[in-house]
């Protein structure tokens, strides 16, 4: 991995952890354990990598290779709770639930680009080596 790559990933996953932290703790009106969990976790992992690339540290990639993948699963989990919703709103409530699917609908669009096309995208650039240089 170049040093520029390693400067914008670093600097991308400092800026998405922090502004995932802070909407984590900040923006949601309700505190629910497996959102915070899942959501702090995913920002802490993602500093912790931003951090490490920023600085150059040995183990950097490692560190942004396992952020990526929380980042992912946490997205997964994220779209199967949305998709489970949809089902059942549409389900038992039919036409009446149609908005709240709607909304949830949208929630999943806005979702997708940050939580699984940035890490597969982060990921297809460090599948490199364990040290993150290109293999011969």
């Amino acid at each position: 991995m170049s040093p520029l790559t390693r400067r914008i990933y670093g600097g991308l996953d400092l800026v998405y952890g922090l502004v995932l932290g802070i909407l984590v703790v900040e923006g949601l009106p309700e505190r629910q354990a497996i959102v915070d969990g899942l959501g702090l976790t995913s920002a802490l992992v993602l500093v912790t990598a931003g951090l490490a690339l920023l600085l150059n540290t040995p183990w950097a990639v490692r560190a942004a290779r396992a952020a990526c993948t929380v980042v992912f699963v946490t997205g997964v989990v994220l779209l199967v709770g949305i998709v489970g919703s949809v089902g059942f709103l549409y389900g038992i409530y039919g036409a009446v639930g149609e908005l709240g699917v709607s909304v949830l609908g949208v929630l999943a669009a806005l979702a997708i680009p940050y939580f699984i096309v940035f890490p597969l995208l982060q990921l297809s650039h460090l599948r490199a080596s364990p040290t993150g240089e290109p293999r011969a």
